[in-house]
């Protein structure tokens, strides 16, 4: 199991890589996924690598170690850290909600907005998850999640 230091270099090294790897391939990533496909599905546009790399950079602020009562997740919140209390009450430490990829990254987006949901309401929640510069940052979001899975052995605790 990775210590928090550790986490915050794969998170950064995720950062870094996915930047450098989306200016190198760029449009044509984009080329292959839409050519399996009948109809263009993704278009590119010259942010996306810079937006992917900021997802990935989000997840020093809400990472999967928000579910421990202490630590150097929460320290990156500085006073706002008790608006992650609740989260860490609710949800073991490791636990699928958590940690698991895509259930994880996701269940801690929708906490995260959730004092946003009064003012833009569901509808407009799920609007903002489908904006064109919202799905890299998700995706960053969920890469740097995926690799700080791996780095604690992939646990899955129910």
């Amino acid at each position: 199991m990775a210590n928090g230091r550790t986490h915050d270099r794969i998170t950064l090294i995720t950062a870094g890589c996915t930047v450098a790897i989306g200016f190198i391939l760029g449009e044509h990533a984009v080329e292959i996924m839409n050519s399996s496909q009948s109809f263009a599905v993704a278009r590119y546009h010259p942010s996306f690598p810079i937006l992917t790399g900021l997802g990935a950079l989000i997840n020093l602020w809400i990472g999967p170690d928000l579910d421990l009562s202490g630590g150097k997740a929460k320290r990156w919140w500085g006073p706002l850290k008790m608006l992650w209390y609740p989260y860490g009450k609710l949800i073991p430490h490791r636990h699928v909600l958590s940690h698991f990829p895509v259930i994880g990254t996701f269940g801690r987006v929708v906490y995260f907005s959730l004092p946003l949901l009064p003012a833009m309401g569901c509808p407009g929640f799920i609007m903002w998850t489908v904006t064109w510069w919202a799905q890299p940052i998700l995706f960053g979001l969920l890469l740097a999640d995926m690799m700080h899975w791996v780095a604690d052995g992939m646990p899955v605790r129910v």
